[in-house]
């Protein structure tokens, strides 16, 4: 299986609390942002270890779909184009049918 890493870049140089439109510090911003990214990562390896596998993700990298064609750069019309399915809490469901 190939890796391939992918970033999402974003700046946050100041915040405010909507409800009381109090600035928030420096510190505080830092340390949301480190939690949301974090969250963000744990959330994806919890998918990405509960509905995928070695195949379906070597399938993937192949970047090549079911009918032959190349799959897009971007992962979810990728996956949508393979007509795999990713599934959510609730029922939830990403793709095509």
């Amino acid at each position: 299986m190939s890796e391939l890493t992918a970033t999402a870049c974003c700046t946050a140089y100041a915040a405010v609390v909507e409800a009381t439109g109090e600035v928030v510090a420096q510190g505080l911003l830092v340390r949301r942002v480190a939690w949301l990214a974090g969250l963000a990562r744990d959330l994806t390896a919890r998918v990405l270890a509960a509905r995928w596998n070695a195949a379906d993700l070597d399938a993937l990298a192949s970047g090549v779909g079911l009918d032959g064609r190349v799959l897009p750069s971007k992962g979810w019309m990728a996956v949508r184009l393979r007509r795999e399915r990713c599934f959510g809490q609730a029922g939830s469901v990403a793709g095509r049918a």
